[in-house]
């Protein structure tokens, strides 16, 4: 009987000393720029998703092409691997596709060029795990072209991690019930 009483208490300890430590969003910024577009943005960020929301237009005669904006955002990335991704979606007015690319320059310089078709889309820019780094930034800009009159409504999304599961939760619960029952059974032998 005793290694029974063991088992079990080893078994709620393990399911306690599970990480509960997530990798997360710790700042983020967007700074639109005032040419050639004309824009109405608003950033939000949680520990998962960073956003830019609203419409930018090209109020010219001729085409917009050039930076939206810059962004700066900072991440903790303790998890070995971390789920990294940037979505773009949202409406595309006019008949002209729009060129598009996310361009990162800090820590290092990449760019992911992309197409906006006409109408609602959905891209998914770049999608990949990030290592355990600690604290890091990624400074970049978001570029666009847009025909003369086009407007493009829009989130841009950066998503890191993912929200604990379920059964994460279940686990740990069950490893604190562990942790009572065996106390008990311990005050009663």
């Amino acid at each position: 009987m005793p290694a029974k009483k063991s088992l079990v208490f080893l078994a709620s300890i393990g399911f306690l000393a599970a990480s509960a430590s997530a990798s997360s969003i710790t700042s983020f910024s967007f700074t639109a720029d005032p040419s050639p577009f004309s824009s109405s943005l608003s950033t939000s960020f949680t520990s998962t998703l960073g956003s830019v929301t609203g419409t930018v237009a090209c109020d010219s005669d001729s085409a917009c092409t050039g930076e939206v904006g810059t962004f700066s955002l900072g991440l903790n990335l303790v998890s070995v691997s971390t789920p990294f991704s940037v979505e773009v979606s949202g409406t595309l007015s006019g008949d002209t596709a729009a060129d598009a690319a996310v361009m990162f320059s800090s820590p290092a310089s990449v760019t992911y060029p992309f197409v906006i078709p006409v109408g609602d889309f959905d891209a998914v820019v770049l999608s990949t795990s990030a290592p355990a780094l600690g604290a890091i930034t990624l400074d970049g800009a978001f570029e666009l072209s847009l025909a003369p009159g086009q407007t493009i409504s829009l989130p841009i999304n950066f998503n890191v991690g993912t929200v604990p599961e379920p059964s994460s939760q279940t686990l740990i619960g069950l490893g604190l019930l562990g942790i009572v029952c065996f106390s008990r059974f311990l005050r009663t032998a």
